[in-house]
């Protein structure tokens, strides 16, 4: 399984999240061979050409079947939790403070970690609450606003209908994409039109087949200007999640060719802001028992309620494009600190 495909049937098995790591799931039935060679030779070539600001690990401890351990990974005997934890602070980039779970008494274990630290190639605005409005300004006393240069634009998706993406970029190659869908479209279905919108399905729309007026999603007015405009109001945000991957797809096949009693845990973190964004996730299986001025149209669209994140490689040339390597659901924002 893709790992863009895998990403879509690990939302609809775990539900939405602050934060997780479809990617750093998907490593570890994807390197052991789960589905098939191809796959996992796949994941060798992805974790060994990681773009410049993403940082990848994956680890076989303990006693495991030779033939579910590939070749480009780290392997030795189970480590004490110490330096368990001390393997998580290392590849997350400080991010996560603890492995995932309870080392002790396993027989095996496999880990992924996956870290990145982006610094946008141009910082938003930051402007007060009063402009973000509903739930999310009400709890803030600042926000952040696009400017004419960033990549903002209204997109008709299959399951969101139309909604606004904001793709803050970062010069080495992953961007962050955030969409913000009608008030009544659910969790699952806004991910999935950020899904679409990252890979290329959506339909990107002419801002002058929009009429004036409130779209749930978005304002559009009619304005004296040159040319028509999006303006996006989003607020800071950081989420941490802790959570069992077990149900999430390949882990019970992965579990039946280890032959023994298994949890599969992941823990995340993001932080997004002004001037850049920072993600991190550690996934672990643990094993016990057995083994001209004219009028145009300026839009504006205030994410002021939950929506989607998505944050992904963006170099044609690579296998990571359009890959999820974190997908949040953004439900407690911040104040913007920085």
């Amino acid at each position: 399984m893709h790992p863009v495909a895998y990403a879509r049937e690990f939302a609809a098995t775990v539900g939405p999240k602050p934060i997780t790591s479809p990617f750093g799931a998907w490593l570890l039935p994807a390197a052991s061979g789960i589905y098939g060679e191809d796959v996992r030779h796949l994941a060798g070539q992805l974790l060994t050409s990681a773009p410049e600001p993403v940082a990848t690990a994956l680890a076989y401890w303990g006693l495991l079947p030779a033939h579910v351990i590939p070749a480009y990974a780290a392997t030795g005997p189970i480590p004490p939790q110490a330096v368990a934890d001390e393997w998580t602070r290392e590849k997350t980039l400080g991010m996560i403070d603890r492995f995932p779970g309870d080392v002790t008494g396993t027989v095996s274990v496999i880990a992924s970690a996956i870290a990145c630290t982006l610094d946008w190639t141009v910082p938003l605005d930051k402007v007060g609450s009063d402009l973000l409005g509903g739930e999310f300004g009400a709890r803030l006393s600042s926000a952040m606003t696009t400017t004419a240069t960033h990549d903002v634009r209204i997109y008709r998706t299959r399951t969101a209908g139309l909604a606004c993406a904001v793709r803050m970029a970062d010069s080495r190659g992953v961007n962050v994409t955030s969409v913000l869908a009608a008030p009544d479209v659910s969790a699952a279905d806004t991910q999935q039109a950020a899904r679409n919108i990252v890979n290329g399905s959506a339909e990107h729309i002419r801002l002058d087949r929009l009429p004036s007026g409130s779209h749930n999603a978005f304002d559009v007015k009619i304005v004296t200007g040159i040319k028509d405009s999006v303006t996006a109001i989003l607020p800071a945000w950081e989420a941490t999640s802790s959570f069992d991957v077990g149900a999430a797809p390949g882990m019970t096949d992965l579990a039946n060719a280890l032959g023994g009693n298994v949890r599969v845990l992941q823990s995340a973190y993001a932080k997004f802001g002004r001037t850049g964004f920072k993600a991190a996730a550690a996934t672990a299986m643990l094993m016990r028992g057995a083994a001209m001025p004219s009028t145009v149209r300026a839009v504006t669209a205030r994410y002021n309620r939950p929506y989607a994140v998505v944050a992904s490689a963006v170099d044609a040339n690579t296998a990571w494009r359009g890959i999820p390597i974190f997908e949040a659901w953004v439900t407690a924002p911040t104040e913007v600190t920085d």
